[in-house]
């Protein structure tokens, strides 16, 4: 996947309450991620508007970006072992 944590940054997630049992939920803006990820909406015959939406296919782009962060983590990790190291050597 290209930029999988910049992808979900551009997508908004929202709470509604379903008119026909008043009961709370959480999603998304189908056509809101059809901008971002149009493969994995189902638009209806009027292209402004969606049917649904795949939202297993978004667990890909979810253990990508946690990878991505997990590294960006580890980097920064061991930058700031090796600070530490040297602030410790300082203080000797």
């Amino acid at each position: 996947l290209n930029d999988p944590l910049g992808t979900l940054k551009k997508l908004d997630g929202v709470s509604y309450v379903w008119k026909d049992t008043g009961k709370l939920d959480y999603g998304f803006i189908a056509e809101d991620v059809g901008k971002v990820i149009p493969e994995i909406v189902e638009w209806a015959q009027d292209p402004q508007y969606a049917n649904s939406m795949d939202y297993i296919r978004i667990i890909s782009f979810l253990v990508e970006a946690i990878k991505e962060q997990d590294k960006k983590i580890m980097g920064l990790d061991n930058k700031l072992n090796i600070l530490a190291e040297k602030l410790d050597k300082i203080d000797v």
